[in-house]
């Protein structure tokens, strides 16, 4: 899974979001201040899951991402290594392998939220290795777009304010437009008349949605998403994959995508196989 250790950007939302509270949601000091430690107590990991690194081809020619002789040591006797890979501007790839192989730990590496030990690593033509990480959550706010497999919802906002707490990251959607905005992405994913419901009184197909909304807020190059129907039926499964495959092809996103399953890799134009990215080296 895409959980990886705390960053600067992770305990940034956290502080927004009790920001938000105190200004839109009734709620007691108590109650704001429980649910806020909780989550900086949280421990997010990345559990490094494998492969020969082969290049994926798009159809835009601009190169989104580029790695180059990356290694980052997982544990004792444990690495990760990919020697090369890229996928284009455009781009629609699984990045596919059994639990274990490597590719949630190369999805970390990509958006940032891991940092590579040795190697370049180039996202819209920027080295990432060598931003400070004030720079790198910059970036990453308006670069990236992240859907999870458990959604990552703030329990207690509306769909509404789960899509506009994600603008407030990043100087790319005017202040007096992110509810319009957020109005007019809920509306895309169908969730018109969901725009006020709160987390818990939405289906998980509907919450995903939202995450989904939420992740095209800043207008991102690229939506990186880590098995995000692992949670979900296989018929809303089914619908979710449409959705996000076709808003990705509309706003001309790159997508890469992690998951175990053949069925949902088969559904993308291309597939990258992280099956031996993780190898046993000498400690």
């Amino acid at each position: 899974m895409v959980f990886a250790r705390s960053s600067n950007f992770l305990r940034f939302l956290i502080i927004l979001s009790v920001l938000w509270v105190l200004r839109d949601e009734d709620l007691f000091w108590p109650e704001i201040l429980g649910w806020a430690a909780v989550h900086m107590s949280s421990n997010y990991r990345v559990r490094c899951l494998g492969s020969e690194c082969m290049p994926a081809v798009g159809e835009e020619g601009f190169q989104m991402v580029t790695m180059t002789n990356v290694r980052r040591r997982l544990g004792p006797g444990v690495a990760f290594d990919c020697e090369g890979f890229h996928a284009e501007a455009g781009v629609q790839m699984a990045l596919w392998g059994p639990s274990g192989c490597g590719k949630s730990t190369m999805l970390n590496l990509i958006s940032g939220l891991l940092r590579a030990d040795e190697g370049e690593i180039r996202v819209d033509n920027e080295d990432i290795q060598k931003m400070s990480e004030r720079k790198l959550d910059e970036f990453r706010a308006t670069r990236f777009g992240f859907v999870f497999q458990t959604f990552n919802l703030l329990a207690p906002f509306s769909a509404l304010n789960n899509v506009v707490i994600g603008m407030r990251f990043a100087d790319v959607v005017p202040e007096k437009q992110w509810k319009e905005d957020a109005r007019g992405l809920l509306d895309r994913v169908g969730l018109t008349r969901r725009i006020h419901s709160k987390p818990n009184t939405m289906s998980v197909g509907e919450r995903q949605r939202v995450a989904i909304a939420r992740a095209l807020a800043n207008r991102p190059k690229i939506i990186v998403a880590d098995e995000p129907t692992g949670s979900l039926d296989p018929k809303t499964a089914k619908g979710v994959m449409d959705l996000l495959l076709e808003l990705c092809l509309e706003d001309k996103v790159t997508l890469l995508l992690v998951t175990h399953d053949t069925e949902i890799a088969d559904r993308l134009p291309h597939r990258f196989d992280c099956t031996n990215l993780v190898s046993e080296v000498a400690s």
